[in-house]
């Protein structure tokens, strides 16, 4: 009975699963993008290049070094979340 109603099922079933499956790892990848912190890091050495070339003021760099520093904490903090 199984084999006859996953053959008569199927046309209906496989492509939902197969949508189910793409979306899977669209948000698998949208994650890894999310929670990478090597582009916050190389983000943070050109800012502080930009300032040590005195292209950017004191002020500014220690606005955007902060939102980098809150970004990155957030990433760390969501990653040890995901290990726990």
């Amino acid at each position: 009975m199984s084999i006859i109603l996953n053959t008569l099922m199927g046309p209906l079933i496989g492509p939902m699963k197969g949508l189910l499956w793409v979306a899977e790892q669209i948000k698998d990848q949208a994650d890894a993008e999310l929670y990478d912190d090597s582009k916050i890091l190389v983000a943070l050495s050109e800012l502080e290049l930009s300032f040590d070339l005195e292209q950017i003021e004191l002020k500014e760099f220690e606005a955007q070094e902060d939102v980098l520093l809150q970004r990155l904490q957030a990433i760390r903090k969501a990653k040890q979340n995901d290990t726990d």
